[in-house]
Parts: structure tokens; C-alpha cells; sequence
């Protein structure tokens, strides 16, 4: 395997374009960020042209409310044992919240849980 370096805002425009490729894939309708709080990655113009389900989950309440109103938020824990906040979703992902859970297991479990099958 080679290593190499790059600059962070190189890897977070090729993030973006990822994650807008996933969401905007063929029978894709549910989606779910992790650990979006108040800046949810997907912009609302996206959400619409996509016609998106979109939820955002985050553990701040505070974070949460200072998102746009138009996205679905729920307040958890990604990491809680035996979480339930439904499942289903075509596309979960997160940008940056791994770095702060307290168990990737976890949190691995339940992202795997919410995922439609």
C-alpha cells in the first residue's frame, strides 16, 4: 500500500461529492446523518431536488435545534446500547462524530440496525 498526503480540503470537497453521488443514487429516499447537530451536511436545496427523507441525529438537543426546521432530527446517542430510532434508512453516514462516541462498536451496531436491509 502507498502512503500519501494530501490537503484536508481536498478530501472534504471528494467527502461532499460522495456523499451527493450516494444520496442522489436510484431509489435512495431515506437518509440519515449522524452527528449533524446544527450544520447538517446536506443543504435543503439538495434535500428538496432529491426528494429525501433526511434525518439528522445528533446527542445535543441545543445543536439540534439550531438546524433548519425542515430537516427531521432526533436527539440520541449514537453509541447507547441497544439504541431505537428506527431503521430503514438507504444511506447512513457522518463527517465528524466517530472521533467522539464512546464506543465505535457501538455505534457500528447501531448504524447497522437503522439500515433498510
Amino acid at each position: 500500500m502507498k502512503i500519501w498526503y494530501g490537503l484536508s480540503r481536498e478530501a472534504l470537497l471528494g467527502f461532499r461529492q460522495t456523499v451527493e453521488r450516494l444520496a442522489a443514487a436510484p431509489g435512495v429516499r431515506r437518509v440519515c446523518e449522524i452527528g449533524g447537530g446544527a450544520n447538517p451536511f446536506l443543504l435543503p436545496e439538495f434535500v428538496r431536488q432529491h426528494n429525501l427523507e433526511y434525518t439528522v441525529v445528533d446527542i445535543s438537543t441545543d445543536e439540534l435545534t439550531k438546524a433548519p426546521a425542515n430537516y427531521r432530527k432526533v436527539q440520541a446517542d449514537i453509541a447507547a446500547p441497544g439504541l431505537e430510532i428506527g431503521g430503514g434508512y438507504d444511506l447512513v453516514f457522518s463527517q465528524w462524530c466517530a472521533e467522539h462516541v464512546s464506543s465505535g462498536r457501538r455505534m457500528h451496531e447501531n448504524v447497522w440496525r437503522m439500515l433498510a436491509p
